[in-house]
């Protein structure tokens, strides 16, 4: 084989797609690529378009860390999880509109950073709800801790997380007569 046809072959190869592989299609902004299934909202825009209309906040002062681990790991290890609670007790506000108060949880992490247990502290929770709870439980079960320098175990009383319905101008109702 010559040095030419070598040369085109390879331009060739490099153009084209791959044989056996099907080239993935170009989807809209905000979609993404599913195999099999085509292009379906992507995460981010399927959050945004569930925007919560009731804010969680974060309680960063009420965490007590059980352990060797700074404060500020643990803080921004726990933040993504504001987004999916929010977006959770958004949804459960329909069915309980009176749904308000502390949610908080006591979290085992161990040494190599993984979650190993979430259970809810009853006596720091205020807005119990085995709904939004759950919703809690997976987003923080999903978190990857860094690793805890020298072992050990790692226990966070806390996190609490504020929930917060959202504000409406209600006119008050007249007492009856």
């Amino acid at each position: 084989m010559s040095f030419m046809s070598l040369l085109m072959i390879t331009a060739l190869a490099q153009q084209g797609p791959k044989l056996g592989v099907n080239p993935q299609p170009t989807c809209p902004k905000g979609q993404s690529y599913a195999v099999g299934r085509g292009c379906l909202p992507s995460v981010d825009a399927a959050a945004e378009a569930l925007k919560p209309s009731a804010p969680v906040t974060q309680r960063e002062d009420m965490v007590i860390i059980l352990g060797s681990m700074a404060k500020a790991d643990v803080d921004r290890t726990l933040q993504p999880t504001v987004a999916p609670i929010e977006v959770c007790y958004s949804a459960r506000l329909a069915e309980k509109p009176d749904l308000e108060g502390l949610l908080a949880l006591r979290v085992e992490v161990l040494p190599d950073g993984s979650v190993k247990s979430v259970i809810t502290n009853e006596k720091r929770s205020t807005a119990l709800d085995p709904v939004v709870e759950q919703c809690a439980h997976e987003a923080v079960k999903a978190l990857r801790f860094p690793a805890i320098e020298g072992g050990g175990q790692l226990v966070i009383v806390g996190p609490v997380w504020e929930l917060h319905p959202p504000t409406t101008s209600k006119t008050p109702k007249a007492p009856a007569p």
